[in-house]
């Protein structure tokens, strides 16, 4: 439901965000966003699907980690590195 804060992944009002804060964009449009209060770094495709890539809702700290392995703690910002490798 639109309005509400959470920690919930789907599509459109379906997903639900704590104190979303900080955006980046990546080359085919897709949204990154610190979603703060659940410590979390959410992913929002073209097509409205929210998904989320870092962190694990209700849980932080600082360590390293794919996915919900990762703990953060109070996201400043989000800043996108390209790597680009010549073979």
């Amino acid at each position: 439901m639109g309005g509400l804060s959470g920690s919930v992944d789907g599509t459109g009002t379906s997903a639900q965000f704590n104190f979303p804060k900080n955006i980046a964009i990546d080359a085919t449009r897709n949204l990154y966003v610190t979603d703060t209060n659940n410590n979390t770094i959410r992913k929002i495709t073209p097509a409205g699907v929210v998904t989320t890539i870092a962190g694990l809702a209700g849980y932080y700290g600082n360590s390293d980690g794919a996915g919900s392995v990762a703990r953060l703690h109070s996201q400043r910002g989000l800043l996108w590195t390209l790597w680009v490798i010549f073979t």
